[in-house]
């Protein structure tokens, strides 16, 4: 029961209600409707307001992502556009030609420059004490800043991404540090709750918190078009920072040896951790050309038997041992005549770029003089798991990178060196893998060649080492790895071995 206290309770008064689109409606067909047939109250939906076409038409264009670019465009397309719309003071008139009053609100269905018009008889008992039921209708309820913009926001956001790379390094390792920031109002969530990591925005370009100042000579320019390929990254300023725009070690020796070709120089990885930014490597490059003289081979520093005789010397007085065994003739006429038993395996090493500083030659000169442009054995150990070689191949560590079908040509003489002292695997060491697409470049080169040893990256024997040592570790804490959740930080090479060694030897964690 309700009781209703002071006048008359209202009655609901329930139209009968049109749209005005889809019943195809217009003014005449609506007078023409009220006069005819009577209704004591009838309403029209989405009514087309006629002092809001423009804005309607501008918030649409603006709302469109792929739409019109300029202000010239936009106009054009305002003037070019044809409105159907109604004027409300036309209906509220009909007050004064019809026996009806006539209501008019805001459209509840969210309907952009719309509104809804409720036209009552005037003789119906509804029309001093009525009430009308509210359609409900979903609207979204949106944030304030959905109807403005900040135009501070923008400059917040730059001197937050500024700000944010200092602020990390003191809280982050250097390899958990991003190499971009991009501002959201919100992350996309998932119909779980979860972050959408599929919808977040890729980077739109670098994050800087300087401006921007483009290669101003012909040397950086040459360097930061390196930078950029070997990052992957557009438009690489003079003051951008290698390691903060996503450089690593490996991408450090990569970008060393690209520049040493391209310039004809013998750049050391240290060069670029001391000088990180373009301009300032190109300013170290620019004193090395002007210091050394890369080309020309001064012959004092050329090896004389006598010099060679004192370095013997001094080398038998440091190295009385009777595990070391100093031979003067080379290991690969004594291995040829049988003074020195086969190996097992061979070691493949390559050239130090500090070996540069060390003797002061050219990386040119090393190469083709004193190693002739071919590999060279330079040691036989003797261990517990066999004899094992090691040849070095001529290249400086710098070089690795900078020509993959001249790098796979030198290690074939070097496995045909191997197998000529009879080893039967060789292991590539340091850099090659990487540098070889972990042995895949080889393997493809060799594929029908039978008479070379297997070659190894010395990954498998550091992944089963990696596993066993998570086994013992669940072992003597007696937990199971089912139960547990594995994160793996770093999914290298080694790193994606150990992960599927594990999942094939290890229950499966959660």
């Amino acid at each position: 029961m309700i009781l209703h206290v002071g006048n008359e309770a209202c009655s609901t008064l329930t139209p009968e209600w049109f749209e005005y689109d889809q019943d195809n409606l217009n003014l005449s067909e609506l007078k023409q409707l009220l006069v005819d047939h009577k209704p004591q109250a009838v309403g029209i939906k989405n009514i087309p307001n006629a002092r809001l076409p423009a804005q309607v038409a501008l918030v649409q264009e603006l709302s469109d992502s792929d739409g019109l670019k300029t202000i010239h465009q936009l106009r054009q397309t305002l003037q070019q556009q044809k409105y159907v719309w109604v004027e409300p003071q036309q209906l509220w008139s009909w007050n004064q030609q019809l026996p009806y009053q006539v209501y008019i609100t805001w459209s509840r269905s969210g309907e952009h420059g719309c509104y809804d018009a409720i036209f009552v008889r005037n003789e119906s008992p509804f029309n001093s004490h009525r009430n009308f039921p509210v359609r409900t209708v979903p609207v979204e309820v949106k944030p304030w800043s959905a109807y403005a913009n900040n135009p501070l926001e923008p400059e917040l956001n730059r001197h937050l991404v500024s700000q944010l790379p200092s602020f990390l390094q003191q809280k982050l390792p250097e390899y958990m540090l991003p190499s971009a920031f991009v501002t959201l109002d919100k992350l996309p969530l998932t119909p779980n709750g979860k972050v959408d990591y599929q919808a977040l925005p890729a980077p739109d370009g670098v994050s800087r918190s300087h401006e921007y100042v483009a290669p101003r000579t012909p040397t950086e320019e040459i360097i930061a078009n390196i930078f950029a390929n070997v990052l992957g990254v557009e438009h690489v300023g003079v003051y951008d920072n290698f390691f903060e725009l996503g450089g690593h070690s490996l991408a450090a020796v990569q970008l060393v040896s690209k520049i040493s070709t391209a310039l004809n120089i013998s750049l050391l990885v240290k060069t670029l951790f001391l000088h990180p930014t373009v301009a300032e490597l190109a300013n170290s490059i620019t004193e090395l050309r002007q210091n050394i003289n890369i080309s020309q081979e001064p012959s004092s520093r050329l090896i004389t038997n006598e010099v060679q005789e004192t370095l013997n010397e001094g080398l038998m007085t440091q190295t009385k041992s009777e595990y070391i065994q100093l031979e003067t003739p080379s290991l690969l006429s004594l291995f040829s005549v049988g003074k020195i038993p086969p190996v097992d395996g061979v070691a493949l090493g390559y050239l130090r770029d500090s070996d540069l500083e060390v003797f002061g030659w050219s990386r040119d000169y090393i190469i083709n003089n004193l190693y002739e442009n071919l590999p060279v054995l330079t040691t036989v150990q003797q261990t517990n798991w066999g004899r094992i070689g090691v040849i070095i191949w001529p290249r400086f560590s710098s070089d690795l990178y900078s020509n993959q079908d001249d790098a796979v040509m030198v290690i074939i003489e070097a496995l045909e060196m191997a197998a000529r002292i009879g080893a039967k695997f060789v292991s590539l060491t340091g850099l090659i893998p990487s540098a070889t697409d972990y042995g895949s470049a080889i393997t493809k080169a060799i594929a029908n060649r039978q008479d070379l040893p297997k070659i190894t990256t010395g990954h498998s024997t550091t992944s089963a080492a990696v596993v066993l040592t998570i086994k013992k570790i669940c072992e003597q804490s007696q937990r199971n790895i089912s139960g547990d959740k594995v994160g793996f930080i770093g999914l290298g090479s080694v790193g994606m071995n150990v992960l599927s060694l594990m999942l094939k030897c290890l229950p499966h964690p959660q």
